[in-house]
C-alpha cells in the first residue's frame, strides 16, 4: 500500500497564545520550547521550476526549495518557523516556512 505521509516533518514551536492584561494592552508570553514531529511528504519542485517563487504572507515574493504535504488537521506553522525533514532517521532537508496554506484536504508549506 502507498503510504501517504512517507517522511517527518520536525520542528521546535514556542508559541503561547497572547491575551489581554488587566489594563488592557495585549501581551505575548513567553512558552517552553515544544518539539513536534508530522508525519508528510515533501516534494522538490519540478526540474523545470527550481528555485520557484511565492508570495509569501507579507506579499513579497520569496524562493522555496520544497512543498510538503500534512494533514488537514495540522496546526497552523508559523512564517520563518525552522523545519526538518527526513525519512527512516536519516534527515534531508532543512528550511523556514515561506508559506503555510490550509486546504480543504491538506495543508501545504513552502519551505
Amino acid at each position: 500500500m502507498l503510504d501517504k505521509r512517507p517522511h517527518i516533518l520536525s520542528y521546535v514551536s514556542n508559541i503561547v497564545e497572547p491575551y489581554q492584561d488587566t489594563n488592557g494592552d495585549w501581551v505575548t508570553p513567553q512558552g517552553n520550547p515544544v518539539s513536534i514531529s508530522l508525519p508528510c511528504r515533501a516534494e522538490v519542485p519540478q526540474a523545470a521550476n527550481q528555485g520557484r517563487e511565492i508570495a509569501s504572507e507579507d506579499g513579497t515574493n520569496v524562493k522555496y526549495s520544497w512543498v510538503v504535504f500534512v494533514d488537514k488537521d495540522s496546526e497552523r506553522i508559523p512564517y520563518g518557523t525552522i523545519v526538518n525533514i527526513s525519512n527512516d532517521g536519516y534527515q534531508f532537508a532543512t528550511g523556514t516556512v515561506k508559506l503555510f496554506s490550509k486546504e480543504q484536504k491538506k495543508c501545504r508549506i513552502w519551505i
